[in-house]
């Protein structure tokens, strides 16, 4: 197979692959064809020690079931190698995987993945937390902290290149790039080398209009370093990764991934034959991944970026003023459901959503895409390892997902129980700090009373024992309001009651 294999088309992380009616927006930066070179490491670097990561799945397993089909179908519909997808339902978490990890060996939710563009939420957070300390302003404008560069206005401001509305050329798109690339596959480009040799005139005057450009990124890139005095990837780390919990969201090649990563698949000919693992053939990605730097170059177990996406547009790493600047997009209409874009961040408009979703979606090789639905504290990531898809594909996922989620409800229809078999009673109802459950058995029965909240999830185990006939009575405190379902389970038996707590 290895002696045979002639060109690996490989997608850059030119993300979201599209072209809006009309409107030069999120387009197709290339899809280069390249010489395969059987290198002499193959592959990616993660650490020999990795950090474990353990997820359970806490919620309903009726909705965990609909989710794990639902990424099973699509992987069917696509007719991929491999796609994994992650879900945050209000604090509770699920993940899943469907398809092949290497010829041998199946997905699974461990396995680090390219996250493409999706790091530009990364540098953009990055960048929102200097301003809010004072150490940048908005509208600065780049000469404020780097010299000057070629075909770049020195005028433009930090907004215009969060929002992508500098103008400025797209280096990914200039014709040199892809000979470049395939000169060498192992090659550690700087990001210097990006703006010299890459960077053509403007696509419009700054602030005129809005076309995606990765050179945006590496500048801001660059602005990190220049006012912090450390290595992008260093300051990343200490300003928005670490304190939060995301050491394990790592920079590649400048760092080693977290653990191990789910290997890339790809159609060795571009004829349509049974795709390849690139990196068992010998393959390596280093030199794209150096070009990405703080445009798209970030590794993240799906689990991993769905918690940032979370946190970051849940508001817990930026200010709520500041979140409010973010949000304040770009008018797209590509008719993709992507209708905006903001400060590093993708406005997205989905079929079960009453408001607007925000992420971002990514495109290196791999394909991500990664959204926070706030009207109902739901996040949404999916992700996968074949080259022959762009992360354009996962929005119709991103959306399936999102409405199994919205629509679930728990299931009433398995009451066996009449009322009076067991006289069950809550009170008060609705209660403000505890509610009493009180039911009568007729027999020596099995007896569990689960507490759950409106997706079916377990919040509290009252009782899970054997009990003797008579009269029984239980008392719940919680401190959250809400609505919540009294499930008791006599020797397999169901019964469903609702309360609410004010």
């Amino acid at each position: 197979m290895k002696n045979i294999i002639r060109l690996l088309p490989i997608l850059l992380f030119t993300t979201l692959l599209a072209k809006a009616q009309n409107q030069n927006l999120l387009q197709n930066d290339f899809s280069p064809s390249i010489p395969f070179q059987k290198t002499a490491k193959a592959g990616m670097t993660f650490g020999e020690s990795p950090i474990a990561v353990h997820h359970r799945n806490f919620i309903h397993p009726d909705l965990a079931d609909s989710l794990q089909v639902a990424v099973e179908d699509y992987l069917d519909e696509l007719n991929v190698v491999g796609l994994a997808a992650a879900v945050d339902v209000e604090g509770e978490t699920w993940t899943g995987t469907a398809g092949m990890h290497t010829s041998e060996l199946e997905l699974t939710p461990d396995l680090n993945f390219p996250i493409g563009s999706v790091s530009k939420n990364i540098t953009a957070a990055t960048i929102l937390d200097m301003y809010e300390e004072g150490l940048l302003d908005l509208e600065d404008a780049i000469a404020d902290y780097l010299p000057t560069y070629d075909n770049i206005n020195p005028n433009i401001t930090i907004r215009q290149l969060l929002k992508h509305t500098s103008g400025i050329y797209n280096y990914t798109n200039h014709p040199s790039f892809t000979d470049s690339l395939n000169a060498d596959l192992t090659r550690i480009w700087t990001p210097q080398e990006m703006l010299d040799y890459f960077v053509s005139i403007p696509s419009f005057p700054p602030g005129a209009s809005w076309s995606y450009s990765n050179t945006n990124y590496v500048l801001l890139g660059l602005i990190i370093e220049s006012i912090s005095g450390n290595t992008f990837h260093e300051e990343v780390k200490t300003r928005v990764l670490t304190p939060y919990g995301f050491e394990d969201i790592r920079l590649y090649p400048q760092e080693e991934i977290a653990g191990p990563y789910a290997h890339i698949w790809m159609d060795p000919t571009g004829t349509g034959i049974p795709p390849i693992d690139f990196y068992e053939a010998g393959g390596s990605l280093d030199a794209l991944f150096s070009m990405a730097w703080a445009a798209g170059s970030y590794v993240a177990t799906p689990a991993t970026i769905n918690q940032w996406t979370k946190a970051l547009f849940g508001g817990q790493i930026v200010s709520t003023a500041t979140l409010d600047e973010v949000q304040m997009s770009f008018p797209l209409g590509s008719g993709l459901g992507y209708v905006g874009y903001g400060l590093g961040t993708l406005e997205l408009n989905t079929f079960c959503a009453e408001e607007s979703a925000w992420g971002h979606g990514g495109d290196i090789v791999y394909s991500s895409q990664d959204y926070y639905f706030p009207e109902d504290d739901i996040t949404v990531s999916v992700h996968c390892n074949d080259a022959s898809v762009n992360s354009n594909n996962l929005i119709a996922l991103v959306d399936e997902l999102h409405c199994i989620i919205s629509n679930f409800e728990v299931a009433t229809n398995t009451i066996s129980l009449a009322a009076e078999d067991i006289n069950i009673q809550t009170f008060p109802n609705p209660f403000i700090d505890q509610i009493n459950i009180q039911y009568q058995l007729s027999q020596n029965s099995q007896v569990q009373i689960n507490i759950l909240n409106t997706l079916g999830q377990s919040v509290a185990i009252l009782v899970d024992d054997k009990q003797l006939a008579g009269a029984h009575t239980f008392t719940w405190q919680v401190a959250d309001p809400g609505m919540y379902w009294v499930q008791v389970m006599v020797d397999g038996e169901v019964y469903l009651k609702q309360v609410v707590k004010n």
